[in-house]
């Protein structure tokens, strides 16, 4: 049996040529990762904006007496935005072979997680990072336009 093959040798050197940048690039996503960084950071502050998850579940509301606290120092305002600490504090970071977004202030867990005080929640979680299944879908989208480049 006989098999004979055609090389184009010009499509045989651009794909040679996109598979060297591909191992080229793969070996430092920083690029990547930058805007990966930014796509969280872009996702927490739309959490503050609709109040809600990263997967889109609602914030707890604020607590009667919370409120109550707010109106009397004339803080009053959206959940988590009293004084905009948190969402001003936000800010990303990226290297070859990593994204991130998160916080540097102290609280920022409490609010993210919630606290309990004997098996009972005292500050109900509000979280604000995260990643939903769309924004998985999405970061995939952003490191394979990075290599398809």
């Amino acid at each position: 049996m006989e098999v004979h093959a055609q090389i184009d040798q010009v499509e045989f050197r651009r794909v040679s040529e996109r598979l060297d940048r591909l191992v080229r690039d793969t070996d430092d996503l920083t690029p990547a990762m930058r805007a990966v960084s930014e796509y969280l950071l872009y996702r927490a502050e739309t959490s503050f904006e609709n109040e809600s998850a990263p997967d889109g579940a609602p914030w707890a509301p604020l607590s009667p007496a919370t409120i109550r606290e707010r109106r009397r120092s004339g803080k009053d305002g959206p959940i988590l935005q009293r004084d905009r600490r948190l969402f001003n504090s936000l800010d990303t970071d990226h290297g070859r072979d990593f994204a991130a977004t998160g916080t540097n202030l102290v609280y920022a867990s409490t609010q993210q997680f919630g606290r309990r005080s004997d098996g009972v929640e005292v500050i109900p979680a509000r979280p604000f990072l995260g990643v939903a299944r769309r924004d998985g879908d999405e970061i995939t989208d952003i490191v394979a336009r990075y290599l398809e480049r």
